[in-house]
């Protein structure tokens, strides 16, 4: 569990959305920059509409002003949060393997993931993570399960799909 690791207590920025962040954000960088114990973290999750491709997760890690190391690569079939939570995790992962790592800023667009990578409930979470990642399985032709959020996400692009169709239907 990362608060077993990390002796600092966990932190959330808990700004305003409404407000112009990117002032406090530009200080809080370079606040974390000049400190040689701090990895910074910027995290990404993606999930195309398109029913053809897998979800994808981004991670790149930085010490200071070095980029130290970037990764992506898929996440399979499954909802925007849990392709967010996969990119964190991911990141997270990375930065405790560096050298003299004493602080991780995460920066992430999914604040419900966020909250959810941190879930005490999740505390074996990284060992059934490390054993599935061993398994590898592209998405085929045949047909395969889904979570029913997937599938509550595919049937709501349908008919989302279908909708935009009809609207631009210039007979209806």
């Amino acid at each position: 569990m990362l608060s077993a690791l990390f002796k600092d207590p966990l932190r959330f920025d808990k700004r305003d959305p409404t407000q112009n962040r990117r002032p406090y954000l530009d200080r809080l960088i370079t606040t974390a920059r000049a400190n040689p114990l701090t990895v910074l973290a910027a995290t990404d999750g993606s999930v195309l509409w398109s029913n053809q491709y897998q979800a994808a997760l981004a991670a790149i890690i930085y010490k200071g002003h070095h980029e130290l190391e970037r990764t992506c690569c898929v996440s399979g079939r499954v909802t925007a949060p849990d392709a967010e939570l996969n990119a964190i995790s991911c990141a997270v992962r990375l930065a405790v393997k560096q050298a003299n790592c004493q602080h991780i800023m995460v920066f992430t667009d999914s604040m419900g993931s966020a909250h959810r990578a941190v879930d005490p409930s999740w505390d074996i979470h990284g060992e059934a993570h490390k054993y599935i990642t061993e398994l590898k399985v592209r998405v085929g032709h045949r047909k395969m399960d889904n979570s029913i959020d997937a599938l509550h996400s595919q049937a709501t692009h349908s008919v989302l799909d279908s909708w935009s169709s009809t609207f631009q239907d210039p007979t209806y």
